[in-house]
């Protein structure tokens, strides 16, 4: 997984999951939609970034 270059997680309607926390734990950066607790976990621009908009997760 640290060969990836960032972990996309669409997922809107659960908690934090485990593949994320792994994810993290293998320093990739990790691009969500900040509509459930991975809003808390990941700082945008250090861990990776999190929007409630799926335009700017685009960019």
């Amino acid at each position: 997984m640290a060969q990836c270059w960032f972990f996309s997680n669409p997922i809107r309607y659960t908690s934090l999951g485990l593949s994320i926390c792994e994810a993290m734990m293998a320093g990739v950066p990790i691009l969500g939609l900040a509509t459930i607790e991975i809003a808390t976990a990941v700082e945008n621009g250090v861990s990776g970034y999190v929007d409630t908009r799926e335009a700017m997760l685009h960019d």
